[in-house]
């Protein structure tokens, strides 16, 4: 029985299977606007006319996830870093990081780096779970702020949260 990748996971797929047995991505190329399913060359939806983009087949072994980027800083840091020593403030920080660093590893994150007064984690790579990795990310940022107000006068009750979804931009 002839085999196909699925374009999410790179899974083995037999032929004419609609959906991946792994992850459940659909294999069949359809309208993103009507969800027709369009001849295979088809660069134009026969039904309503949308641009049909072109999905890149993932490479075998690789797969794509859904992830969140979660990025803290601490706001109004350069007064704080004004009215305090230097020492001080690095040991301010120090406490913060160390807060903020316990609470996203407990929810499964991974911090990639500390950019000044901020952190940037990762949550969903390098070990996905099977809920929402925003959710995640959401509890672990809470839960640093209440582990460390006093470090930078953070007041949870406070603090606002954005969230969003990354797009990728289509190709012309």
């Amino acid at each position: 029985m002839p085999v196909g990748a699925c374009p999410s996971c790179g899974n083995a797929s037999p032929e004419g299977a609609r959906f991946c047995a792994s992850c459940g991505a659909s294999l069949v190329r359809a309208c993103p606007t009507c969800g027709a399913e369009p001849p295979e060359a088809a660069r134009f939806c026969p039904s309503c006319g949308t641009a049909i983009a072109e999905r890149e087949p993932v490479a075998p072994g690789r797969e794509r996830r859904l992830v969140t980027v979660l990025f803290a800083d601490v706001t109004g840091s350069t007064g704080l870093g004004e009215r305090l020593d230097p020492e001080r403030l690095q040991e301010v920080l120090g406490t913060y990081f160390a807060a903020m660093r316990e609470e996203i590893e407990a929810e499964g994150g991974t911090v990639e780096k500390f950019i000044g007064d901020a952190i940037v984690a990762v949550f969903g790579v390098p070990v996905a779970h099977e809920d929402d990795p925003s959710d995640r990310a959401a509890r672990a940022r809470s839960r640093g702020l209440r582990a460390a107000p006093g470090a930078v006068g953070a007041r949870p009750d406070r603090a606002r949260s954005r969230r969003g979804a990354a797009r990728p931009r289509p190709r012309r």
